[in-house]
């Protein structure tokens, strides 16, 4: 076996036998488990072979974070290193080769498990481990050839079924442990002549993919590129003299083409044998034509030389040139990035650069870039570029640079992208900003006590044109940037005081006299007017920017959302927020819902680190962050998450596993969610009108009188949309029930299409006594007939019906979900509204949305259920599911047929009485019900 004195050598007459029997066996379907394989390219491949006792005390000390940095900065995407060879000592514990052999534990398998300590070091980088291993036991330990049944002797053996279970065995113990850890198996000493055959190859790769179904195996033959056996994901390929061996396709009667070869003289060598252009060229051709390359390279057994297991850095020198060549050139044809109206998945990364910034670029990379996009495979990339401090963190020339750079880290996360078709957007924050007011005190907003703002601008002064609107243009122009999500903007804006502002004000309303505080006339229309003047900020630096770069698309974050319940009058290309770092399932189930309905493409950040005030708890884990996700894919928006960047700006790459997980849990779901509409059922209002009247601020966000009444509702599995009057006004018909929460003030007119609604046909639930009060002249006949106080009033209004409830509902839900509460809202809402196109029976922890995409109903399942409402613990490890449900659903005509999705696993529906009736057995966080 390679890396052997004994190396076996197949003569020329066994390998033509063995080519002539490969090429009559017909060929195999192509293996598309190899995918990622063949986008991989090269790789890199280590005989480290402890041979003695003390060999294994290297093991102990084999640096594993040193090897993978190592890999990350030669570009290598798998990494293969030997479970063991010929000696009978093993890189990993293996209780069942102990048991089988009689070695005590950590006698022959080492007590470090180095592989676990390998993948943990290389999942940060995005780089996949594969293990060697031979086809037979240790040919130089005769005490395993005799334990495991076959001849002794330090030479191969013939191995036949019977040995072939038993070693698979020990196999299978180390695919059980590492599971999806281990993306391949290569099996050397698969010789012919020992008698190898597909029966063999077919237990052994039963072994391997018993713990990762999708793991990938090859089994050598000798040194030769063949398709070997029918279970052969990839060719093994060993060759001596790489060069002459070109794949005309990426396919070999159904394996992906692949290569091995040694870098250095032999294997395991740490020098080299040919040139830098040489080992670029050729694996720059089998690339090329669809093939993928392992290069062998020899580990540092020397403390005095460097990490144990570390690779010489003439061999990474080599391999940096294959790197240069293969993946640091621009391809001819990048891909065409989406733009941000198409596109679904996004990570945000921002660091708010400071004074403490000094070295911005130090650690940004390439290869951290390209790590990033290779793991999580998103379709844009937001980073940071301006934060509140205000200081621009890249070399800017005409903003506020913060102190020190190295190079230009914004023109590497250009190139990388733009390479790679993603999109890059710049986090960038805009009124708040602490340097302009600092340098420009003339451009910042004036409180009410005549201070000017620490971090707010006004919209009267001349941030905007000097300041902001230029650097849009350098972001657009200059670095070629798809775009910017300006935050920081209208929940940051304070009313302004300043002598531009109250002039305009006096001059737009006629008022002399200027309010300070909310007891003082004319407070409504001063915080109106400041909302006004945001408006006319935002649609003049957008218009302003559009004019001179009308590719660059803008977002102003929480800008027509429900931070900003209004209709949208700017020229946003999206609108966006970020949710709530606590509790932010029930964030996004309402904002979600209110982005649903503005017209726009939109997306929902949640972040990725939980914080409350005073205690940050650490990084979400996956299945938390699913579950956030979950609920905004499901309203058929888009979805990114947010991780903070270092000082100097750079990302880590520990992060990015988890958004790996969640990037693959959210891409599953997007044929079935993104941009999906709802079909009309229950509409809560909420009140743009009534909501300015109700806050002392320009834009904060008040959810108290309407929230708990919309997770009472979801509690109910009613399928909810949230609305202002600018969705509902001339629609109303569309909604077989309105809800209006808790309020003391509606427009007239609005109120009076409200009336109309009802008379019509249409169902009104009023929540709260002062919300009935605006009802009063409906409800008038049937409070006088209920008598005093009622706990709620019935009406018959012309062809429709009125509920109205006189207690409060919302604050008190929050605060004590009791059965009892839900239960009661929603007797009233069925009593209005019977018969909703989906019923589902079973656990309050599911939210249901009633969908309708590429002409199908998609109902979309979502589990609620866990503590993120609770605000400690803040990070969720476990998250139950729940189920299971019956539903039935209303269809004219007989489904063809009904799936859960993802999966596509045909639900078995029984159709009566217009509805179909199926079981979900149980949702662990997101399903989805397809109707065709």
């Amino acid at each position: 076996m390679k890396g052997h004195p004994m190396l076996t050598i197949i003569h020329f007459s066994v390998m033509a036998a063995l080519l002539i029997a490969c090429l009559s066996v017909a060929t195999q379907a192509n293996a598309a488990n190899t995918d990622w394989f063949r986008d991989a390219k090269y790789g890199a491949f280590m005989h480290f072979l402890p041979g003695s006792p003390e060999g294994l005390v290297q093991v102990e000390k084999f640096d594993t974070e040193a090897l993978a940095k190592q890999l990350q900065s030669m570009g290598v995407k798998y990494f293969v290193i030997t479970l063991g060879q010929n000696s009978g000592y093993f890189n990993s514990p293996n209780a069942a080769y102990d048991r089988y052999t009689g070695y005590a534990p950590g006698e022959r398998c080492s007590k470090r498990d180095l592989p676990m300590d390998l993948y943990k070091s290389l999942k940060p980088y995005g780089i996949r481990m594969m293990l060697y291993l031979p086809a037979q036991t240790p040919n130089g330990d005769t005490r395993a050839q005799k334990a495991f049944g076959i001849a002794e002797g330090p030479k191969d053996q013939p191995i036949d079924v019977v040995f072939a279970r038993k070693w698979a065995e020990v196999i299978q113990e180390w695919s059980d442990r590492y599971k999806d850890k281990v993306s391949g198996w290569w099996f050397d000493g698969s010789y012919q002549w020992v008698k190898f055959n597909d029966d063999i190859a077919k237990i052994y790769s039963e072994a391997v993919k018993h713990g990762n179904p999708n793991s990938i195996a090859a089994f050598n033959p000798g040194v030769q590129v063949i398709h070997y056996s029918k279970y052969d994901d990839y060719t093994a390929g060993e060759l001596n003299e790489p060069f002459a061996n070109i794949p005309t396709s990426r396919w070999l009667e159904g394996s992906q083409w692949h290569a091995l070869t040694f870098l250095g003289q032999n294997w395991g060598q740490r020098n080299t044998r040919f040139t830098d252009e040489q080992w670029a060229g050729w694996v720059k051709s089998v690339v090329a034509g669809g093939g993928v390359v392992t290069l062998d390279m020899g580990p540092n057994y020397d403390p005095q030389a460097g990490p144990i297991g570390a690779i010489a850095q003439a061999q990474v020198d080599q391999i940096k040139a294959v790197k240069a060549a293969i993946r640091d050139v621009a391809p001819q044809n990048a891909p065409k990035k989406l733009k941000r109206s198409d596109s679904y998945l996004g990570i945000h990364f921002d660091f708010h650069a400071g004074e403490d910034c000094k070295e911005i670029g130090k650690n940004t990379t390439r290869a951290m870039i390209e790590s990033i996009i290779e793991q999580v495979h998103p379709d844009y990339l937001q980073i940071d570029c301006k934060g509140h401090p205000g200081l621009s963190s890249y070399p800017t020339k005409v903003g506020n640079q913060a102190p020190g750079f190295v190079g230009d880290p914004l023109k590497l996360w250009r190139e990388v992208t733009a390479e790679h078709g993603v999109g890059l957007f710049m986090h960038y924050s805009g009124v708040w900003d602490y340097e302009a007011v600092k340098k420009h005190p003339e451009w910042a907003a004036v409180r009410a006590d005549g201070k000017p703002s620490t971090q707010a601008i006004s919209f009267f002064g001349g941030y905007a044109d000097n300041l902001l609107i230029p650097q849009l243009r350098e972001l657009s122009g200059v670095y070629g940037v798809d775009g910017a999500w300006v935050d920081g903007e209208c929940w940051a804006s304070e009313a302004d005081w300043g002598e531009a502002s109250i002039a305009a004000f006096k001059k737009a309303t006629g008022f002399t006299d200027v309010p300070r505080k909310p007891e003082d006339a004319h407070w409504r229309e001063f915080l109106d007017f400041n909302r006004d003047a945001f408006r006319a900020y935002l649609r003049h630096y957008i218009g302003e920017v559009k004019k001179t770069n009308p590719t660059m698309q803008l977002c102003s974050n929480w800008a027509f959302t429900d931070h900003m319940p209004e209709a949208v009058c700017a020229p946003v290309d999206w609108v966006s927020g970020d949710l709530s770092p606590t509790d932010s399932v029930n964030a996004a189930r309402f904002s979600a819902r209110y982005c649903a309905h503005q017209g726009k493409p939109w997306d929902l950040m949640a972040w990725s680190f939980a914080y409350v005030t005073g205690k940050q708890g650490g990084q979400k884990s996956a299945i938390q962050l699913k579950q956030e996700a979950a609920a905004v894919i499901a309203m058929g928006g888009g979805f990114q998450a947010y991780f903070t960047q270092n000082r100097d700006g750079s990302v880590r790459l520990g992060e990015m596993p988890v958004m790996a997980e969640v990037a693959k849990f959210c891409r599953e779901r997007q044929a079935f969610c993104h941009g999906a509409k709802q079909v009309p059922q229950v509409a809560l209002l909420f009140s743009t009108v009534a909501h300015y009247r109700e806050v002392n601020g320009l834009f904060p966000r008040d959810l108290s009188r309407i929230r708990g009444t919309l997770e009472a509702l979801l509690e109910s599995r009613q399928s909810v949309e949230v609305v202002s009057e600018h969705i509902l006004k001339g629609k109303m018909g569309q909604y077989p029930i309105i809800v209006v929460p808790e309020l003391e003030y509606l427009d007239p007119a609005f109120k009076t299409e409200l009336a109309a609604y009802v008379r019509g046909g249409g169902h009104l639930l009023l929540v709260g006594a002062g919300t009935a009060a605006l009802f009063k002249t409906e409800l008038a006949s049937a409070v006088k007939a209920a008598g005093a106080n009622p706990a709620a009033t019935i009406a018959k209004v012309g062809k429709g019906q009125i509920i109205a409830t006189n207690a409060p509902f919302s604050q008190a839900y929050i605060s004590n979900r009791t059965a009892a509460a839900r239960d009661g809202l929603n007797g009233l809402a069925r009593q209005l509204f019977p018969n909703p196109i989906v019923e589902v029976t079973g656990s309050p922890d599911v939210d249901v949305i009633v969908n309708r995409l590429n002409g199908h109903l998609a109902i979309n399942l979502v589990n609620t259920s866990g503590q993120h409402a609770d605000g400690d613990p803040l990070i969720i490890k476990e998250i139950p599911p729940v189920g299971p449900f019956d539903m039935s659903i209303r269809a004219s005509v007989k489904p063809v047929r009904i799936t859960l999705q993802p999966g596509g696993t045909a639900l078995d529906f029984d159709y009566r009485d217009g509805k179909a009736h199926i079981t979900v057995p149980k949702v662990d966080i997101h399903s989805i019900v397809v109707v065709e």
